[in-house]
């Protein structure tokens, strides 16, 4: 909180997102960081899909004015996205138009 009250610039990036980094067992599980930044005001949350996201999320997130957190992730993940996408901060993406079903994911 010392860093976003004042909206410091500062980057967090975590590793191991999630369970992504099930192999080395339940000590290395971060499940709750998710919701430890979203209580954190003026703190802007990152979790790029897959590798090219999170190569354009680096350049993003380094020209963003304020605090950070970049969640990263070890897990093998399908391309989702191609080398002209262009990352927002703070603008989701659509995949694909539809009126099944809404899902709304992080990641």
């Amino acid at each position: 909180t010392s860093i976003a009250y004042p909206k410091l610039n500062v980057k967090i990036a975590g590793g191991y997102g999630g369970l992504s980094d099930f192999k080395d067992g339940p000590t290395h599980h971060s499940i709750c960081d998710l919701a430890i930044i979203r209580s954190i005001p003026n703190m802007t949350l990152i979790v790029p899909a897959d590798a090219i996201e999170t190569e354009k999320a680096v350049y993003a997130v380094a020209q963003y004015i304020g605090p950070v957190y970049l969640r990263l992730s070890r897990a093998e993940v399908p391309v989702i996205f191609d080398e002209n996408y262009k990352m927002e901060i703070g603008k989701g993406n659509l995949l694909r138009d539809g009126t099944d079903m809404t899902f709304s994911l992080l990641g």
